[in-house]
């Protein structure tokens, strides 16, 4: 019996808690010019992702029968119309194609290397206003991954600590001064 009381007594000593709640507008409301601030910037995300998310599914849509017909033409020897039918399409693997097709009879190597060129090509229009990593390895003052944006270009005044350094770019122009 006195196990009762003594949880009865310590039960009515609690406090009763209320349960607030806020709708999301009371709680923004709450949150002053800072949460004005957050919804603008949660705005422009959503907008650059979004962007670049139909950037992307664009460049990668093509005729689910553009590379059967390319083959078809090229199998046939009809490569002035296989690079038509490429110059067609506003696509970049329509234009890495057309690449290759360009060079049909020159070396593997000659080949690979045109598409790949044009792949990068392709690669920083795609990512055109991102920024590109770049690293300094070897100097006074290195670093590694610093994001650099193309929309922005960077000095980066250095010392040569070594005999040799290393700078590397993920795209754009690399100018080096002695």
């Amino acid at each position: 019996m006195l196990y009762t009381l003594l949880q009865t007594d310590i039960a009515q000593a609690v406090p009763v808690q209320q349960e607030m709640s806020y709708s999301l507008i009371e709680m923004a409301a709450k949150g002053g010019a800072l949460m004005w601030v957050l919804l603008a910037l949660s705005l422009i995300a959503i907008y650059i992702f979004g962007k670049k998310w139909w950037i992307i599914r664009q460049a990668g849509k093509i005729d689910k029968d553009f590379m059967n017909d390319i083959r078809d033409y090229i199998h046939d020897g009809k490569i002035k119309s296989a690079r038509t039918l490429c110059s067609k399409y506003d696509a970049p693997v329509a234009r890495m194609v057309e690449a290759g097709i360009a060079r049909i009879g020159k070396p593997a190597a000659d080949v690979q290397a045109a598409i790949e060129n044009v792949g990068n090509v392709e690669v920083g229009r795609l990512a055109k206003g991102l920024p590109y990593p770049a690293t300094i390895a070897g100097a006074e003052y290195e670093c590694r991954d610093l994001a650099i944006r193309n929309t922005f270009p960077v000095g980066v005044s250095n010392e040569w600590k070594e005999e040799q350094i290393t700078v590397t770019a993920g795209g754009g122009i690399l100018m080096v001064m002695e």
